[in-house]
């Protein structure tokens, strides 16, 4: 200070000495934007994310962010930990037509990813981050879970459940069908599509600890699931389902019993006559008498026989005022037992 107070009223010492000052101040900006640079590039390297970084470099990556999308809002973090790990820039939300040229299609497919630990999740990027490691396998979510799908939905819970569905071992129905094992559930072996499919059972999941690794015997498993079913509907109709599906009963049927082998659609000795086995459906149906191993008799209106207790030696079709699903239904228990004890006897 003392050398600048000696240089007032020198306009030539008093420009250089400013001049100085000014450039000084100049490298010294320079210094701390360098040393500015090399911390955030440091804090990208490592991996650092805004929710475990330092308040000063959370504060640098939000800047950062600046004009990106963070599950769907710009600059804002989003405390779900399902997605802290899956910014996705505009670029890749927008239709490929519209994206930069930078953008690539790979990291705009939403992902199923089956991990290393055999957890599944659901990965709006593609990227399976959530997978230490990296995933064993991946598949296309579904549509509605595309992010950049027009019927996105959205929601986290929905798309891993369908994700976990995408990756269950199943039972496929074929197209033309035949019945197929299915270890990733994907039904690539039916080729021209299927019509239906359940889960396997637990020893046929791959990864059960239960599992067999057996694809015969649970090809065997999965034809018993498909069986054809007679089914009664809530309204009281009867009808024959060839897949098990009881799907023209609107709704849940409120009992099913295997058709019959002739009515079996995997049978050797399938008729394929829906009127025929539609009947016979109508007569497993049928109100009975049942004679019992023990000799005794008792009516049946829903035909199951279970009071006899799984000791059933023969049964009848029960008279006509006897059917539950007659208009002449008398709705009595014990005259219908009576006539049941009749008729049994004149079938004897």
């Amino acid at each position: 200070w003392d050398q600048a107070a000696s240089v007032r009223g020198h306009p030539s010492r008093e420009m250089s000495i400013s001049g100085a000052m000014v450039n000084l101040n100049s490298r010294f900006l320079t210094v701390l934007y360098l040393f500015a640079a090399f911390s955030w590039a440091d804090a990208e390297s490592s991996g650092c994310s805004s929710v475990d970084c330092p308040e000063d470099t959370a504060l640098l990556q939000m800047k950062a962010l600046d004009g990106k999308t963070f599950d769907g809002h710009v600059g804002e973090l989003v405390q779900d930990p399902d997605w802290v790990d899956e910014i996705v820039p505009k670029d890749d939300l927008l239709p490929e037509s519209t994206a930069t040229a930078t953008t690539t299609t790979s990291a705009t497919i939403s992902k199923c990813c089956l991990c290393g630990n055999e957890k599944i999740v659901y990965s709006r990027t593609g990227s399976c981050q959530k997978c230490k490691g990296g995933p064993d396998k991946t598949t296309d979510a579904i549509e509605n879970c595309q992010v950049l799908s027009p019927t996105f939905i959205d929601s986290s819970a929905k798309c891993t459940a369908s994700c976990t569905d995408s990756l269950t071992s199943r039972c496929c129905l074929c197209g033309n069908n035949e019945v197929v094992y299915s270890r990733t559930g994907l039904c690539k072996k039916c080729t021209g599509g299927f019509q239906k499919t359940t889960e396997a059972t637990e020893t046929c999941q791959r990864f059960s600890p239960l599992f067999i690794d057996d694809s015969a015997a649970c090809t065997a498993s999965c034809k018993d699931s498909f069986a054809s079913k007679c089914c009664l509907c809530s309204n009281g109709k009867v009808v024959y389902s060839r897949t098990g599906s009881c799907k023209n009963c609107n709704g849940n049927p409120d009992k099913t019993v295997d058709a019959a082998k002739k009515c079996q659609v995997l049978s050797s000795k399938f008729i394929d006559d829906s009127a025929t086995c539609t009947a016979s459906c109508k007569d497993s149906f049928a109100s009975k008498c049942c004679l019992c191993s023990n000799g005794k008799v008792v009516y049946s209106r829903t035909g199951s026989c279970k009071n006899c207790k799984g000791e059933l030696d023969k049964s009848y079709k029960a008279s006509s005022d006897c059917q539950a699903r007659s208009s002449k239904f008398i709705d009595d228990s014990a005259t219908c037992t009576a006539s049941c004890k009749s008729r049994v006897g004149k079938k004897r």
